[in-house]
């Protein structure tokens, strides 16, 4: 794992400049780089563990409300947990989860280690894999308590939609919604309509009729990232059974590369 000396003379801005304080926000960041080290995955701890090696000048800034107008109105936008892509850096609010820190990471890695590279035909084995869910699976299993009969995909939503904490459904909730292009509603077999509450619309997806799906497939990473760094296996195996192998070795393998692309870095600085 990083040093944390090392960890925070690299990410804490110095004193007396107009970046301002982020001593706390980075205890926060090791604070949860420490309990993903505690679940003990080699893969997690590799990657995290070569976090400096990403970029030069990381730069992890507090969030804040921020209150500005547009024409005659006064707009507060409230503190965020985000990736700030444009400046490859990231702003972290105080009461941040885990798993949204984690997310944004995940969007981090993808961006500025892969360059926002895709799986080879991706469009296509997106489309694939968005049918999947529908058919029924020879398995009856648990999720969060609740049965999922015969691997109804209704008996998922309904689980998922009825669940109000973030912390528990969001990552999957976001990745369904993603998987299918921003949709955020499902008319199943038994007539119902299931509305799910974590997920990003699809104008965010789909731009004068053209689907991006760098974007696409960038948020289902982050969520699977968070996922996996969490040892959310439960969330994992329940996308596999519904989204099939394809979409888990998919995301297995980006993270795979991730981290080889990260040792390299490594090596080459040794080797300098």
């Amino acid at each position: 794992m990083i040093n944390k000396n090392d960890f925070f003379e690299k990410l804490v801005f110095p004193p007396n400049t107009d970046l301002g304080d982020n001593n706390e926000m980075i205890e926060k960041v090791w604070n949860i780089f420490e309990r993903v080290v505690e679940k003990n995955d080699e893969l997690a701890i590799s990657i995290l563990s070569n976090f400096l090696e990403a970029k030069n000048n990381i730069q992890i800034f507090p969030s804040k409300e921020i209150t500005y107008q547009i024409r005659d109105k006064m707009v507060t936008r409230p503190a965020q947990t985000a990736y700030m892509k444009s400046m490859q850096a990231f702003e972290i609010k105080n009461d941040a989860l885990d798993l949204d820190v984690l997310h944004e990471l995940g969007h981090f890695y993808y961006d500025v280690v892969l360059e926002n590279k895709l799986p080879e035909n991706y469009a296509n084995i997106n489309t694939q894999i968005r049918t999947n869910c529908y058919s029924l699976k020879n398995t009856t299993f648990s999720y969060l308590g609740k049965q999922v009969e015969n691997g109804k995909f209704s008996n998922l939503l309904e689980i998922i939609c009825n669940e109000e904490e973030k912390e528990k459904v969001g990552p999957i909730s976001d990745i369904i919604s993603a998987i299918g292009i921003g949709t955020n509603s499902f008319v199943t077999g038994d007539k119902k309509e299931y509305y799910l509450r974590f997920h990003h619309r699809k104008d965010y997806y789909v731009k004068d009729n053209e689907i991006n799906y760098k974007l696409v497939y960038d948020e289902q990473f982050a969520n699977f990232f968070s996922l996996y760094m969490e040892g959310r296996y439960e969330d994992l195996e329940v996308l596999r059974v519904f989204y099939g192998d394809t979409w888990l070795q998919m995301m297995m393998g980006t993270l795979l590369e991730i981290d080889q692309k990260l040792k390299e870095k490594r090596e080459n600085k040794i080797n300098l």
